[in-house]
């Protein structure tokens, strides 16, 4: 609405319009509880045994807020994964997020081969085909993939192994070590990679 002035002056009258200034009330939550509300959210995501996406979160506010955001579920996500006793590498984020290379190298400022690389077990996700490191105590039965946050089971009791392998055995340039489990589609084993040095995974139809 606007405000009108008169003046008054011998013989004529003259009307100033000027902006009425007023101070629209807004519902909508301010920048700060924005992020603490998607930040609660996500780390309840994480507590409650779920695989809350990064990616999906950034989506959800506005583009020259989203480092900001990042870094903050960066920081609980590095908090509950290590407290897991799980691997965080540098290099498995600046995949995900290249945009965000500075703020991933300042809160991971090392990269973390926690464990001797022949004691990591690699596979790939079934869905998304990213690589998955996977420490000897962790379970094959119940694996998330961090880059789609799917979940699959490598393992089941269902079959038995066929006769014809065994430890020791060669398969290509994969020795096995120790049978994992079988499936519907074959039989999961720990193998050492010989061209690489490295402990593997296969899965022998």
């Amino acid at each position: 609405m606007d405000r009108l002035d008169i003046n008054k002056k011998p013989g004529f009258l003259s009307v100033v319009i000027r902006p009425f200034q007023s101070i629209a009330m807004s519902n909508e939550p301010s920048h700060e509880e924005q992020l603490d509300a998607l930040c609660d959210r996500f780390e309840a995501d994480v507590l409650a045994g779920k695989s809350p996406q990064i990616e999906v979160y950034l989506t959800e506010i506005r583009e020259e807020a989203q480092a900001e955001l990042f870094e903050e579920l960066l920081r609980v996500e590095i908090h509950h994964r290590t407290e897991a006793g799980k691997i965080v590498r540098q290099s498995d984020y600046r995949k995900r997020f290249p945009l965000f290379g500075e703020l991933i190298t300042r809160l991971i400022p090392v990269e973390q081969p926690a464990l001797d690389e022949t004691s990591v077990i690699c596979i790939r996700c079934p869905h998304c085909h990213q690589g998955i490191e996977l420490l000897p105590e962790e379970s094959f039965q119940d694996v998330t993939c961090d880059s789609c946050g799917s979940n699959f089971n490598l393992l089941s009791d269902t079959e038995t192994l066929p006769q014809q392998t065994g430890a020791g055995q060669m398969i290509g340039h994969f020795q096995l070590k120790e049978r994992l489990g079988t499936g519907a589609f074959g039989t999961v084993w720990k193998a050492t990679d010989t061209t690489l040095d490295r402990t593997v995974a296969c899965k022998i139809p």
